[in-house]
């Protein structure tokens, strides 16, 4: 993978981890991380079954992972566990 590959995973994977942070709630968000974790899911499963290569089947599942869950929290409802006085 070029620099340039390197540096657009690190940019993607980090706004993916932070759409995890916000409360904010944006079903194009989820709908967008969604499609992003199932690519990054098809990557890791391509890297295993061509190269068995370890480290990039195991960096691309941990991709589709933050993406799967980023996209499962822009769907639920944003109620807070606590309860409101």
């Amino acid at each position: 993978m070029s620099v340039t590959g390197v540096v657009i995973f690190a940019v993607v994977f980090f706004l993916l981890s932070l759409s995890l942070l916000t409360r904010h709630r944006s079903p194009v968000i989820g709908v967008l991380t969604a499609l992003f974790g199932l690519i990054a899911l098809g990557g890791a499963w391509y890297a295993w079954m061509e190269t068995k290569s370890g480290p990039w089947t195991l960096g691309y599942a941990a991709v589709a992972a933050v993406a799967l869950a980023s996209a499962l929290r822009q769907f639920m409802d944003g109620r807070d566990s606590k309860p409101q006085p």
